[in-house]
This record gives C-alpha cells, sequence and structure tokens, in this order.
C-alpha cells in the first residue's frame, strides 16, 4: 500500500511541476515526455540510454564550447521508463521553493550567457 501511495506522491511531484493534472507518468511515454521537454526548455539536456538516465546543464552549441555538470542520474534500474521517472522525480526535489511552497523554477544560465 505505501508503494502505491509513494508513486502517487511522485507523480503529483511532476504534476505541480508541469502544471498539470495528475497523471501516471511513471506508466505512460507519452506523459513522462512532456517533464523531459519541460526540462531541456530550462536550458538542461536528458540523456537516457538503455536503462539509465541523467540530467546535466550545458552551454554552447558547438563541441568545442560544450561544458557539462551533471545534476542528477539513475543507473542500472529494471526498466527505462522507471530511469527517467525516477531522474525526473530527483530533478524536481532539487527545485527550490519559495515561502509558501511553491516551485521557484528557473533555467540554468551559464556564466558565459551572462551579458555585462
Amino acid at each position: 500500500m505505501s508503494k502505491i501511495i509513494n508513486i502517487r506522491k511522485k507523480n503529483e511531484l511532476i504534476a505541480e511541476f508541469l502544471n498539470l493534472p495528475i497523471l501516471p507518468y511513471n506508466r505512460r511515454w507519452d506523459y513522462l515526455m512532456l517533464a523531459v521537454e519541460k526540462i531541456e526548455q530550462l536550458n538542461y539536456r536528458v540523456t537516457i540510454n538503455f536503462n539509465n538516465c541523467y540530467i546535466e546543464t550545458y552551454t554552447g552549441n558547438l563541441p568545442g564550447q560544450l561544458e557539462e555538470e551533471v545534476i542528477v542520474e539513475e543507473n542500472m534500474c529494471n526498466s527505462k521508463i522507471f530511469a527517467v521517472w525516477k531522474t525526473i522525480i530527483d530533478f524536481i526535489e532539487l527545485i527550490p521553493r519559495d515561502k509558501y511552497g511553491v516551485l521557484k523554477i528557473r533555467p540554468f544560465i551559464h556564466e558565459s550567457q551572462i551579458i555585462t
């Protein structure tokens, strides 16, 4: 029973991040990819490789300009969808909240992108 409650709470977290209703993000790629796309819109890169997933910061479009830092990572999971789902949850849990408990979502901006 507690496993089901935990999955529901984690899906609620993803729903809050996306500002969408609670959906079975842990079982449906079409729903889960909405979160992947939003994370990428925030200037992070999501890499899915076999049953592994990680989210990293990156800057630049050319190979010589690329700088990366892994933010969250899930390795050796039982399934690809679980690896992605868990990585997204870990990422969202790193997002600070304001004094009202609302997620303070900000895109990643590398220091080289700041114009002074």
